[in-house]
């Protein structure tokens, strides 16, 4: 799969496209990029496909109580795919031209997202999926 180069290609589904339909064509993409990213030795590749799968299953009209929730382990998700994005290519830089302080960089500023900001999207699914309500219960007024 191509590395994104700023055009997402999510727009090439047609406008009538289900959502459910373009959260699977994401989480696919994202896949691509972290076989690329396999493919050039960055570790933990996998746990940013299993956030986004964590994600599509996730999203649902019935959980909008925690989009707050939803929305930061969404974003931390983008993120991470766009830190596997760096890595990958810095990596192949790498590969091409010899290692630099700027590819070490990258590549350690991946490892350090994967490691200690990605984790936190599983307890903010789980948050997402609960059934605890104690603020919706609330009226207005009780503010």
């Amino acid at each position: 799969m191509a590395s994104f180069s700023g055009s997402w290609p999510i727009d090439a589904l047609p406008t009538d496209a289900t959502v459910k339909t373009r959260q699977i064509f994401a989480a696919v993409y994202i896949a691509g990029t972290a076989a690329r990213a396999r493919a050039a030795g960055i570790e933990h590749a996998d746990a940013v496909t299993a956030a986004t799968d964590l994600l599509v299953v996730a999203a649902s009209p019935e959980h909008l109580a925690h989009a707050t929730d939803y929305l930061d382990a969404f974003s931390t998700v983008v993120i991470a795919w766009q830190w596997l994005e760096l890595a990958a290519a810095a990596a192949e830089r790498a590969a091409r031209t010899g290692e630099s302080g700027f590819t070490r960089a990258k590549r350690a500023a991946c490892a350090y997202w994967l490691a200690t900001e990605l984790p936190r999207v599983s307890h903010l699914i789980d948050l997402v999926r609960s059934d605890e309500t104690s603020f919706t219960a609330l009226a207005p007024d009780d503010f």
